[in-house]
């Protein structure tokens, strides 16, 4: 945290601190929207499957988790068509739709839509902080530049300190 207030002071160090700080508003909507999907999609999850996989959609919270899982790729279609399949009273041909339902209604909203819409709140924020950064001059606010030009400050100042001492009969300061 400390480094991110070390390089807002620094045009270009300081692009990540400024994303994050004009995303911070948009992500807490998305925040707010995403979190209510992932619920509906547990409370739906807790529905079809609580019976026949108890340890992972017993109770909401365990759906949530299950849910979390799924995004990780922990949970798989075919797991889920087992259970399903396992909780009904014999095989029906239509049986299996609210699965495909869930699952890819599930991959599509959450995985492909919403993950992809973070992704683009924080690179809209990037262009923005961005495009100001390219006003600059290349020369202007260069980390490289400003560090060599540190360092030779540094170097030229002990450098005419030397001197002065040398000259100054000091030698046991050298």
């Amino acid at each position: 945290v400390r480094f991110f207030k070390y390089f807002a002071v620094h045009p270009r160090l300081g692009e990540i601190s400024e994303t994050i700080a004009i995303s911070a508003t948009p992500i807490g909507h998305f925040a707010l929207v995403f979190v209510t999907l992932l619920f509906v999609f547990a409370y739906v999850g807790h529905f079809l499957f609580a019976f026949a996989r108890p340890e992972e959609f017993g109770a909401v919270w365990d759906s949530v988790q299950a849910t979390i899982k799924m995004m990780n790729g922990e949970i798989s279609f075919q797991a889920l068509e087992t259970a399903y399949g396992s909780s009904t009273v014999y095989f029906q041909p239509a049986a299996y739709i609210p699965v495909v339902l869930f699952y890819f209604g599930f991959f599509w909203f959450i995985i492909m839509l919403s993950l992809n819409i973070f992704l683009g709140i924080i690179l809209a924020a990037y262009d923005k902080v961005h495009d100001r950064v390219l006003d600059l001059d290349p020369d202007d606010h260069n980390v490289f530049t400003d560090t060599s030009y540190a360092v030779g400050e540094a170097w030229r100042s002990t450098v005419f300190y030397t001197r002065a001492c040398y000259r100054q009969g000091l030698r046991s300061v050298i």
